[in-house]
């Protein structure tokens, strides 16, 4: 099967003041950038997708485009740890770019998943390691993507309490994940919600826990809500290089 391939941005002026950018930033801290290679896929939990961003991998210019709550292709990226992406911002009728911000890859990972969370244009982002050797078939990662403090009742067993942006991967019992969701708040624990879902032997589960909204998505209005992303292994994601 052929990949597709993206095209790197053709704005020479563009690619220049990103890479002085990243010079600038390395000079400024007076040591050598480590490089890393890694796919990446990228996931917004809010309403609208996310068309403009950019980053710089391998000495390109590249345009990240981010779905709603769905898995994005993946994308190759060759540079620092620490992934920094930008806006283009108008300055007196030139476009600069302008940090939308960073975030440090897993280290070793060799495939991430990128999780934008809140409210445009100050996102919170995340880079989970999806390199399936912490994530394997038959199991749930759930990922807190809210600003409180959870417990989560799983499989009516084991308890398990997550700080903002914590993540924890559980097997599935006899094919499912049931999650009982409380979060804590002036000092106590208070219910949010619950439920329970299908994992497939041949996949894998990710289920997030957002900030309660009024996203068209939710019918009910909770303070925390709960989206799925389920995966099956037998279908690849074609990776798009800058």
């Amino acid at each position: 099967m052929t990949l597709p391939m993206m095209s790197p941005l053709r704005t020479p002026g563009l690619l220049l003041a990103l890479m002085a950018a990243l010079v600038l930033t390395a000079r400024a801290q007076n040591q050598p950038v480590p490089t890393v290679t890694v796919d990446f896929t990228a996931i917004a939990l809010v309403d609208k997708p996310i068309t403009d961003l950019v980053y710089v991998s391998g000495g390109q210019a590249a345009a990240l485009k981010v779905p709603a709550f769905a898995r994005s292709t993946a994308y190759k990226y060759t540079g620092p740890a620490t992934l920094t992406l930008y806006r283009m911002q108008d300055n007196n009728g030139t476009k600069q770019p302008v940090e939308a911000g960073s975030v440090e890859l897993p280290k070793g990972a060799t495939r991430v998943l990128l999780v934008f969370a809140g409210a445009a244009p100050a996102y919170t982002i995340g880079a989970l390691d999806d390199s399936g050797a912490g994530f394997t078939l038959g199991t749930a990662r759930l990922c807190n993507a809210t600003v409180f403090k959870l417990s989560l009742r799983c499989n009516d067993t084991e308890v398990v309490e997550l700080a903002p942006g914590a993540t924890k991967v559980l097997p599935a019992k006899n094919g499912f994940m049931g999650v009982e969701v409380s979060y804590f708040k002036d000092d106590r624990w208070v219910a949010a919600t619950s439920n329970s879902y299908s994992v497939l032997p041949n996949g894998r589960l990710g289920i997030f826990l957002l900030t309660g909204t009024n996203s068209v998505r939710f019918v009910y209005p909770r303070a925390v809500q709960m989206f799925t992303l389920v995966e099956k292994a037998s279908v690849p994601t074609p990776v798009k290089k800058p």
